[in-house]
């Protein structure tokens, strides 16, 4: 079986799991986090400036690391998107901003 996730307006350039969860950052600065039980992405992870170059998900699964080539990481709470998906069923893509931010890099 195959399927197609749609929704980034340019590359993809890192994926992640996190059990039922694909993570997928974009050439376009969001990450999209994909229900593969759902039709749609649930949640729009949005504080990025450039590309998604790196993602990854503690073992607990409860946070989202990621690094982008505005030389910025980002920390994000597993929690946001699943509550997001759960109180707005028919809204898709609600948008998830950054738990915290680490911006003293100086390269990606």
């Amino acid at each position: 079986m195959m399927r197609t996730f749609e929704g980034h307006d340019s590359h993809v350039g890192s994926l992640s799991w996190n059990q039922d969860f694909l993570s997928a950052g974009g050439g376009d600065s969001t990450i999209l986090q994909h229900d593969i039980r759902a039709s749609s992405h649930v949640a729009t992870y949005t504080g990025h400036t450039q590309g998604i170059c790196g993602l990854k998900w503690n073992d607990e699964g409860t946070t989202l690391a990621s690094g982008g080539n505005d030389n910025v990481v980002c920390f994000w709470d597993a929690a946001m998107s699943r509550r997001s998906s759960r109180n707005s069923p028919t809204s898709i893509g609600s948008t998830v901003s950054p738990q915290f931010m680490l911006t003293d890099h100086t390269a990606a």
